[in-house]
């Protein structure tokens, strides 16, 4: 199941990208709230120098 979160993750990034704020960046919490249920690990933050 995790795979599909990540593979809709991606997807969500792509269109979000093209169309920003939208409906999509709830959508992208969603999918991270279901990764964080099923303990997948993933970049949670990035520190950029």
């Amino acid at each position: 199941m995790k795979y599909v979160w990540l593979v809709y993750l991606q997807i969500l990034f792509v269109i979000g990208a093209n169309r920003g704020r939208s409906w999509v960046d709830k959508h992208i919490l969603l999918c991270y709230n279901n990764l964080d249920k099923l303990n997948v690990s993933y970049v949670k933050y990035i520190d950029h120098p």
